[in-house]
């Protein structure tokens, strides 16, 4: 029964430190989780990434590496199409631009964070809105402005109260 408490916490421990080292590094040494090999699957090729890729200069984008794998599984059907999506935390601007690629023209794409200047990277296509996100009075404003989202993500957040208003601000 002792080897039982001592072992299954231990277990949790070294997996944890596996995963803490991965986030760490930022998963840009390997796209494949610790014990798998990447050198016998081949990947397609991936837009979002691509693009981040060949950033040279302009306005930042700040994503984790293996995020673009999951974006291309999950939103690689609205290419093209008319879309609605909304990033929460846009920081420099860049993923915008990024998301404008990637969807295309018939693209509708909202941007919401809380520092004024981000105002700056509205475009044709791109709309900007200043918020707080921990606040319900701003979403229930935006929700006036945008009536329709098919891709809600939040990528700005650091406090469980601040996920739970946005979620909650999206229901239906």
């Amino acid at each position: 029964m002792g080897v039982s408490l001592v072992g299954r916490p231990l277990r949790e421990l070294r997996r944890l430190s596996q995963q803490w080292r991965a986030t760490r590094q930022g998963y840009g040494s390997c796209d494949c989780w610790p014990g798998e090999s990447s050198a016998t699957v081949e990947q397609p090729a991936n837009r979002l990434r691509a693009f981040f890729d060949n950033r040279k200069a302009g306005n930042g984008i700040w994503k984790w590496s293996h995020y673009f794998e999951i974006y291309e599984r999950h939103f690689s059907r609205f290419q093209g199409q008319e879309v609605h999506i909304a990033e929460i935390g846009i920081y420099s601007g860049g993923s915008l631009e990024m998301w404008r690629d990637y969807f295309g023209a018939k693209a509708h794409i909202y941007g919401v964070d809380i520092e004024p200047d981000c105002k700056a990277y509205e475009r044709d296509g791109v709309k900007v809105f200043i918020g707080d996100q921990a606040d319900r009075s701003f979403w229930r404003e935006f929700c006036t402005k945008v009536p329709k989202l098919d891709i809600v993500m939040m990528v700005d957040m650091n406090t469980n109260n601040k996920l739970s208003v946005s979620k909650s601000s999206f229901r239906t």
